[in-house]
């Protein structure tokens, strides 16, 4: 097992969630000839300002506060050989309404022009820079030559705020590749609309005692009694060696996940023309299941996953930056396993053991078949209040754990949660509360029951208490047959990241796999295609508490999502004009460090932006698209809803404190709610946007 120290990178697991950026594909590659690699990708701010000379290495967002001026960000990235400018692509999702007059219009050259944003047209050189690369401790200085493509982003000063996720393709014999390192996220924080915290989580009341052996007791779900003893240690060890530290390069933790011996379950998830291709996968292949948020996405409606490229082994063409180190059983395995597919909006992902990592786990360390074979999914919920949590936390330094939770009456299901996806979940809270039940790390690992099957996968921790909240597998039969089939008239599309939700309801038969509530929850069909998107603002320390590890994103929804603790880049490999601009080999960083980080690793004048790493609250809910063309729709269209009443009777609003919340509202109140029953972000009822727009 390597030495080198894990951290930790988790999506939507975000107190669950340590943050690693690696800013490079120069992996190892075992094929020949060697395929392009995309060498370095970062996004910085354009400008003759040096307060404001900030850069943006993937996975760090681009905070810009509001300016009367047009701001502009260059993307610039190197790739290993030449590339034209004809073969660059970006792809885009902005913060306003979606309407002919807002539409980018896409020029020959490649160039975007819109209302709020523009990109000009990729400029690739034919001659190669010759990079120099920051060595890691110890080692001598390298530099390596690479082909600079280049892009300006160009941003309106009147452009509404929201998240704008935009990702840069490349052709190459006319496919379209994507990687990890180029996706980018530029958030426009509202600076006007007020922060509501979100409201405490109502349990239960459930006695607790300790006996005379220590054991706690708890009106469990079939009845007051003690705990179940530990696991087996049978069970114990086939989990252990069936769970995975997935990581990037071997250094850099994404989170947990686990061999699945029955992943034909998780088959429908991905919708049927997907589940067809996995199940055209090669006899034997060796699954890992795993949490999506660990893979994001830049821009509403994608689907992280390349199982086409898989099958064609395109990665003899193109270093896409999907596959993944995995530690196993106390051993590192260097690109074993293969993203294949994610459902950002189940949270739920699957990669593919590679044919020469299993042979070399066979041969050189002595794995058998049965071990790869996996954990099987439980097809019941267990009837004991006491769970198995396993994963590797970042705490424990690339150490397995195994943690106890155990279920509340009101634990499951649970609608406390900020998942939208079809799929059941549940809640656990801590048995030993000086132990933490969630932490990052443990996103994407198994929840295991007495008899050793896995009832649940890790996804997200409420911010509020020692608790944990995982999908419920034992609820994948229950999926709606019509969940993202083609040509369905019913789907539903949530990214986490750009926080855009999109409902397309053609049927009045839909629902959505009601966002995974198990409450019986009752929608009111809408019709036609409808765009939201959660609007952020920066979290003000002053009326806030946050811990001091807390980054961007953390306050989101009540829950850890997506982003918090410290941030490491690989600083080897975030070049500007063919220099590194941060010394350090790999940089921590945390909100403390930022201003002792600008002055003495970072170089050419460069800087990180502190707002990049400062907690973000939800402000409100943007209506993107209108699903009925009437005036009520469209007033509403491009404005910030931020609170609402059940009735024009009622004299106090109710704010939207996230996102799935508001869209369980919208349903609730009508297939249209009244816009006097809505308080925009101007701070005066919605009805006078409407009789304006008349």
């Amino acid at each position: 097992m390597q030495t080198t120290r894990m951290y930790s990178k988790d999506g939507v697991f975000a107190a669950l969630t340590l943050i690693v950026l690696t800013a490079t594909t120069s992996t190892t590659v075992y094929s020949s000839p060697e395929p392009q690699q995309l060498v370095s990708s970062v996004i910085w701010h354009v400008t003759d300002i040096p307060e404001e000379k900030f850069v943006y290495p993937p996975g760090v967002p681009a905070v810009l506060r509001p300016s009367e001026s047009v701001r502009t960000l260059r993307i610039e990235q190197y790739y290993s050989k030449p590339v034209t400018s004809a073969n660059l692509a970006v792809s885009l999702h902005g913060s306003w309404p979606e309407t002919p007059e807002n539409a980018l219009i896409r020029a020959a050259d490649g160039s975007q022009t819109g209302r709020f944003f523009s990109v000009t047209a990729p400029v690739c050189e034919q001659v190669p820079t010759e990079l120099q690369i920051t060595p890691a401790e110890g080692a001598q200085a390298v530099s390596e030559k690479a082909y600079r493509c280049s892009m300006d982003a160009v941003i309106s000063p009147d452009t509404p705020t929201g998240t704008i996720g935009l990702s840069v393709s490349i052709d190459i014999a006319g496919k379209k590749f994507e990687h990890q390192n180029g996706v980018f996220w530029i958030i426009l924080p509202e600076m006007k609309a007020t922060h509501y915290p979100r409201p405490q989580f109502v349990k239960t009341p459930s006695p607790l005692a300790i006996n005379a052996s220590g054991i706690r007791l708890m009106e469990g779900p079939i009845g007051t009694e003690s705990l179940p003893q530990a696991l087996p240690a049978s069970i114990t060890s086939r989990v252990i060696r069936s769970t995975v530290q997935i990581t990037s390069e071997g250094n850099y933790s994404l989170g947990s996940g686990f061999f699945v011996a029955n992943p034909e379950l998780i088959f429908p998830i991905f919708g049927v023309e997907m589940a067809e291709k996995l199940k055209a996968m090669p006899a034997g292949t060796k699954y890992i299941a795993t949490a999506a948020h660990l893979f994001p996405v830049s821009y509403g409606f994608a689907h992280r996953g390349h199982i086409q490229n898989f099958l064609e082994h395109t990665d003899l063409v193109f270093d896409d930056g999907e596959t993944y180190d995995i530690v196993v059983n106390g051993k590192s395995q260097p690109r074993a396993a293969r993203l294949l597919l994610t459902n950002m909006e189940a949270d739920i992902a699957l990669l593919a053991l590679t044919p020469e990592a299993e042979e070399r786990m066979q041969n050189e360390l002595g794995f058998y078949e049965p071990d790869l074979l996996g954990l099987t999914i439980g097809r019941a919920m267990s009837d004991k209040p006491a769970l198995d949590v396993f994963g590797f936390p970042v705490s424990a330094m690339g150490m397995i754990t195994h943690r106890r939770g155990y279920l509340r009456p009101d634990g499951w299901p649970t609608d406390d949660t900020s998942n939208f996806g079809p799929i059941r979940k549940f809640k656990l809270e801590a048995i030993d509360e000086s132990v933490n039940l969630a932490e990052p790390g443990l996103s994407g690992g198994p929840v295991i029951n007495q008899i050793g099957e896995v009832i649940g996968l890790s996804v997200e921790r409420p911010n509020d208490t020692n608790s944990l909240i995982a999908l419920d597998l034992t609820s994948l039969p229950d999926v709606p047959k019509d969940w993202l089939a083609p040509g369905s008239k019913c789907k539903l599309t949530f990214n986490p990241f750009d926080r855009v939700l999109r409902l397309i309801r053609g049927d009045d038969t839909c629902s959505y796999g009601r966002f995974g509530s198990g409450n019986g929850m009752l929608l009111q069909p809408l019709k036609g295609e409808w765009s939201f998107q959660e609007v952020f603002g920066l979290a003000d320390d002053e009326t806030e508490t946050t811990p001091p590890q807390a980054s961007a994103y953390w306050l989101m929804n009540g829950h850890a999502i997506i982003k918090g603790g410290h941030i490491i880049i690989a600083g080897g490999h975030i070049i500007i004009n063919g220099h590194p601009v941060i010394n350090a080999f790999n940089l921590i960083v945390d909100r403390a460090r930022i201003d002792q980080i600008n002055n003495t690793e970072m170089t050419g004048g460069f800087k990180l932006n502190p707002d990049s790493f400062n907690p973000m609250v939800s402000k409100g809910i943007r209506v993107l698209r209108s699903g009925e063309a009437n005036n009520a729709s469209k007033g509403l269209l491009g404005e910030l809803l931020v609170a609402r009443r059940n009735a024009v009777i009622e004299t106090h609003y109710k704010p939207f404190y996230s996102i799935r919340e508001f869209a369980i509202w919208w349903h609730w109140a009508s297939r249209q709610p009244a816009a006097d029953t809505l308080l925009c972000s101007s701070g005066s009822d919605c009805v006078n946007n409407v009789n304006n727009a008349r």
